[in-house]
């Protein structure tokens, strides 16, 4: 590159008119050993801008550990606010519930009982009807239980097997 185009650059970088792609020209310009004498303030300026770019980049381990601390101290503080908000509005949730629960059941109507027929044989035989459904449902229910019976029996066969394994664990004990 030479002496113009760098003189051009340089305005333009003094104004803050270039691209990355131009300062990267004139940071390469000066990394060589070509440069008029006229430019070597300019080249010692630049390499101190490359020294504080190089020591400037912060250890990465450092500042991790650092954003884990401030997450966690953040974490501690954050933590009792929100239990703390929590417990607050669950008790004032219970509170509503228990005073809504109170003055409904204080405001309900009383239901009245009234009867569906007016005349007495009708109730009558309306409630015989019924009750006859509930018996045929019972009985047709029973019905399926009767195979319990049978199970039951079983289950006393099994009771006297048990007493004869009793009656031989106390001979054999009795042996020794």
């Amino acid at each position: 590159m030479d002496y113009k185009e760098i003189k051009i650059l340089l305005d333009s970088y003094y104004n803050g008119e270039t691209s990355l792609e131009e300062e990267k020209l004139i940071h390469e310009f000066f990394k060589g050993d070509n440069i008029p004498l006229e430019l070597m303030k300019e080249k010692e300026l630049f390499e101190s801008y490359q020294k504080i770019k190089i020591e400037s980049n912060p250890d990465h381990k450092l500042n991790n550990e650092l954003i884990g601390l401030i997450e966690q101290k953040w974490e501690k503080s954050t933590k009792g606010k929100f239990r703390k908000v929590i417990k607050w509005s669950m008790s004032a949730a219970a509170s509503i519930a228990v005073m809504l629960s109170i003055y409904f059941y204080y405001n309900q109507k009383p239901m009245l009982i009234q009867d569906t027929f007016t005349d007495q044989q009708q109730a009558y035989e309306a409630t015989k009807q019924v009750l006859t459904y509930i018996s045929v449902t019972m009985n047709s229910e029973s019905v399926k239980l009767a195979g319990l019976a049978q199970i039951n029996e079983n289950f006393k066969s099994i009771d006297k097997l048990k007493n004869i394994d009793k009656a031989i664990k106390t001979y054999k004990s009795k042996e020794k």
